[in-house]
């Protein structure tokens, strides 16, 4: 799945699991990115595979790269770029990159995607007795407690679990619920069915590759990462939180080169290809 320039090698890497949601809205959003607005803004990056179900996310090597041990990462040392959020690497391509934010939808299109990175991707993804964020912390605490974990590695385990704890606490601060992110992901998906029902006119069908702001405006920064969003809710079995047009929309970019490009076909949950894979093996 990575990627590498055949001339001059990129001074961007990026780090990502394909079975990572955010690491899959930075993915592809570098496959409708556009063009640069200029050949010195060019953002072609190496990707680099990181096997987050085999703890490599967690290694000594990874955090000294990325202190946070999650993906997506986009580095470029050389360019004294280190970027360990997919928001930021987001705006980082937006800036770089003029038709995933054009200036007509500017306001609309950061704060929506706020909205949507407000949600809690772990809640809609899995069921609450699988303890994904819980998991992790164990498995860090684990490392920490062995005898030959160094000092300095034992330092760097501590900023990643501390990261884990302030997430598990902001949602409980919150008092969300499996429910209340559900109605999160409804709320905006209408507000995305709005848009497009004001491009298009109320009731009527979408062609199969108009975008948000419609043809003439093209793939956004918006649509990379809500055509993800509403990948992963299709696989969490949660279709029932879209809205009809907004599935017309999506799901003729579930079926293109781009998207296929990246997924190879496999869905976007671990979960479920671990499912695919033992089928197939019976």
């Amino acid at each position: 799945m990575a990627q590498t320039n055949d001339s001059k090698a990129s001074p961007y890497e990026l780090y990502y699991n394909p079975f990572s949601i955010c690491s899959l809205m930075v993915l592809y959003t570098l496959r409708v990115k556009g063009e640069p607005k200029s050949a010195a803004d060019a953002v072609d990056p190496e990707e680099r595979f990181i096997d987050i179900y085999t703890g490599e996310q967690m290694t000594e090597s990874y955090l000294e790269k990325h202190p946070k041990g999650t993906v997506p990462a986009l580095l470029a040392p050389s360019l004294g770029v280190k970027l360990i959020d997919s928001t930021d690497i987001t705006k980082y391509l937006c800036d770089r990159y003029p038709s995933l934010v054009p200036a007509a939808h500017k306001q609309t299109i950061e704060s929506l995607l706020e909205e949507l990175h407000e949600i809690s991707y772990v809640t809609i993804s899995f069921k609450p007795e699988d303890r994904r964020t819980e998991g992790v912390m164990e498995a860090v605490r684990e490392i920490m407690a062995q005898p030959d974990t160094s000092p300095r590695y034992r330092e760097m385990l501590q900023v990643k679990l501390d990261g884990h704890q302030k997430r598990l606490q902001t949602f409980q601060d919150k008092n969300q619920s499996v429910a209340s992110v559900e109605a999160d992901s409804r709320r905006y998906l209408e507000k995305i069915s709005q848009l497009l029902c004001s491009k298009h006119g109320g009731g009527q069908e979408h062609q199969e590759q108009t975008w948000i702001f419609g043809d003439e405006v093209g793939p956004t920064a918006l649509d990379a990462h809500t055509v993800v969003f509403i990948a992963r809710l299709l696989d969490a079995e949660r279709a029932h939180l879209i809205p009809e047009d907004v599935l017309r929309y999506g799901k003729p970019k579930l079926e293109s080169d781009a998207w296929l490009g990246i997924t190879k076909g496999n869905p976007t949950l671990h979960t479920l290809w671990e499912k695919h894979q033992g089928q197939q093996k019976k």
